[in-house]
């Protein structure tokens, strides 16, 4: 699991930028040395999810409301991701990657 956080770096949140950069860089490298044996290799990385964890992170920037608005509409559906829609999409997604 990565996050489109993987792709640029938000205030206070060096460690989880980095790492979830480095699931993204493991990614692409595992499926580089595995693609020709036929094994696939993916990483999911939604935005902004409705948790403890993106509510202190809202919470923690200067401007509370402004930061919520920029979650909510950096998001295709508009609004913060459901984590149980989230977990759902992820289940079908291995599901329809599982060799036949």
């Amino acid at each position: 699991m990565a996050s489109e956080i993987g792709f640029f770096v938000e205030p206070i949140c060096a460690g989880y930028c980095a790492t979830k950069g480095a699931i993204i860089a493991l990614t692409k490298a595992r499926a580089i040395d595995h693609g020709k044996e036929g094994v696939r290799v993916n990483c999911i990385c939604p935005g902004y999810i409705d948790t403890g964890l993106g509510q202190g992170y809202i919470e923690a920037q200067p401007d509370p409301t402004a930061a919520q608005v920029r979650g909510e509409n950096s998001t295709p559906c508009g609004g913060l991701g459901n984590p149980r829609r989230r977990a759902a999409w992820q289940s079908f997604l291995t599901v329809m990657t599982l060799p036949s």
